[in-house]
């Protein structure tokens, strides 16, 4: 697989990279699943849970004797309450994480948050009501760990031999090379059959291709235009279980360097102080206000200037579904059948881009990402969206960043008159209000939009789900109307297995690529 943004052994080191937590989740456990057929919530951790009055109360029940595991057997550790608020706190707050909006928007560290009841039941208490809380406690967010390990051996002990609940043992870790994990002979949940499980990061797709060919690995990712001849020489090609992702830019420059409401923190390691609002002093960024990108109609001209058909058959054989929003999944009950994908415009993208005050075009950059967990292509559709914006009269300037740079770039307010092309998983029912937080707090866009912070109050304080699916329709039309960013398509996970080995890999892979659910993996026996 391409190599997760970051890597680690333990979940508090990523520095709050959802994608890069795939093959952790080998190791690692969390109170609830996302079930990988349907994502309904299914046990994991926790036997029950139950949400109170007013959805400010969540009350979790846990399974009793489910050990801690290392070097593929059970250990003297079994996870309790005081694992899971432990875990809660390392993994999503300082001094190991910076802060997650989404979750610090709910629930804190502090003690009040915890009505402990005994080791295995207790009370989330939440700051605001939360329908979707259950989320935060999914395997789309971080694992439990032990705290009385980590108490025994300290934080960088337990990083350099990690231990957890999940179906596989930590056995080696190399950056920049792979992961590898034993199988638990006797899991409380569920025994792999494969006895051991490697993860290669790799980031050329030629190696990742002849690793396939020369059967040095059984399940790859590889370029959607490479499967065809995979199959001709006898492969088989495996779909997610549901769509994984959907891709998008980014549009640069709608910051704002005057908000008073606590959107405008320092990013991390800065040098300059917060003040005692933790904000950053007034002029700690250049916000251009002179931006193209903060005009609406040079926004809709940048959804209009690209050919997604002529995109989607060339990457992706035509399977990518078209999307005309941004986190609204067109599966969803209340999604409206007349919400359409953008049209292919490039006349009406330069009138619009006239009529903005640009009549000789303007200079503007899109950087180039590295390849990622779920979509290799990314940087060359990176190159081929440029191309397009040049043929509108745009001057462009292509600037390849590292993964590192795709958050440090825009939490530093720095591509004002840029895009930036990502994918993310799609997000489970009412989760609309969780991308609005997190990018106008944790990535900092759109803070120049007063709506944007009207609705994320709102939605936060819906307590029923008419409410907040009313709110978020609402949500979903007014960033349309908009053009906030530049939506591509709804995607399916593909891989390549080798049938000669593999008989069946059945995941939801969501943007982490090839690298949950192999304790279901089937082999092949011979």
């Amino acid at each position: 697989m391409s190599p997760p943004g970051v890597q680690a052994r333990t979940h508090w080191e990523l520095g709050g990279w959802q994608s890069a937590q795939g093959p952790l989740y080998t190791i690692y456990e969390t109170l609830i699943h996302l079930d990988r057929y349907d994502e309904s919530y299914v046990p994991y951790l926790a036997e029950s849970w139950e949400i109170g009055a007013g959805a400010q109360e969540w009350t979790f029940k846990l399974k009793e004797g489910i050990p801690f595991y290392k070097n593929k057997q059970p250990t003297q550790y079994s996870v309790t309450v005081e694992d899971v608020i432990h875990s809660y706190r390392v993994n999503n707050f300082p001094p190991y994480q910076q802060g997650i909006p989404g979750i610090a928007a709910q629930s804190g560290i502090e003690d009040r948050h915890f009505d402990v009841k005994s080791d295995y039941e207790f009370t989330w208490k939440l700051d605001t009501p939360d329908l979707t809380w259950g989320y935060w406690s999914s395997d789309d967010r971080r694992g439990v760990i032990s705290k009385t390990y980590w108490d025994e051996v300290g934080d960088e002990a337990y990083s350099e031999d990690p231990i957890g609940a999940g179906p596989f043992t930590f056995n080696w870790f190399g950056l920049n090379q792979g992961l590898i994990v034993e199988r638990v002979e006797d899991h409380y949940r569920q025994t792999p059959a494969f006895h051991e499980l490697q993860f290669f990061y790799v980031p050329e797709e030629a190696t990742r291709t002849a690793m396939l060919y020369t059967n040095e690995a059984d399940i790859v990712s590889i370029a959607r235009s490479l499967l065809p001849q995979a199959v001709e020489r006898g492969y088989q090609i495996v779909n997610s279980t549901t769509p994984s992702s959907y891709t998008f830019l980014f549009i640069g420059g709608m910051f704002s360097s005057t908000r008073s409401d606590g959107y405008n923190n320092c990013p991390p390691g800065d040098d300059i102080k917060p003040d005692e609002n933790n904000m950053c002093p007034p002029g700690r960024y250049e916000i251009d206000e002179e931006s193209p990108m903060r005009v609406k109609e040079v926004r809709e001209a940048l959804n209009l200037a690209i050919n997604r058909d002529e995109m989607n058959e060339v990457f992706f054989d035509g399977q990518g579904v078209p999307t005309s929003h941004w986190a609204f999944p067109p599966w969803w009950p209340h999604a409206k059948a007349e919400w359409a994908p953008y049209p292919y415009d490039p006349a009406r993208a330069r009138e619009l881009i006239t009529a903005a005050g640009y009549p000789d075009g303007f200079a503007m950059e899109v950087y180039v990402p590295e390849a990622v967990t779920g979509l290799p292509e990314i940087g060359e559709m990176s190159e081929v969206i440029a191309q397009y914006f040049e043929q509108v009269g745009l001057d462009v300037t292509l600037r390849p960043i590292n993964s590192a740079e795709q958050t440090s770039i825009p939490r530093n307010r720095e591509y004002t008159r840029g895009v930036m092309q990502t994918r993310f998983g799609p997000p489970s029912g009412g989760q609309l209000v969780r991308h609005f937080k997190n990018n106008i707090n944790w990535r900092q866009e759109w803070q120049m939009h007063d709506e944007i912070y009207d609705f994320v109050k709102r939605l936060e304080s819906s307590s029923d789900w008419d409410t907040l699916r009313a709110i978020e329709i609402e949500a979903a039309e007014w960033a349309r109307d908009n053009h906030l960013i530049i939506p591509l398509w709804w995607l399916v996970g593909q891989v390549v297995i080798n049938p000669d080995i593999v008989a069946s890999y059945e995941s939801r892979h969501l943007h982490m690529g090839p690298s949950r659910h192999h304790e279901y993996t089937v082999p092949v026996y011979k």
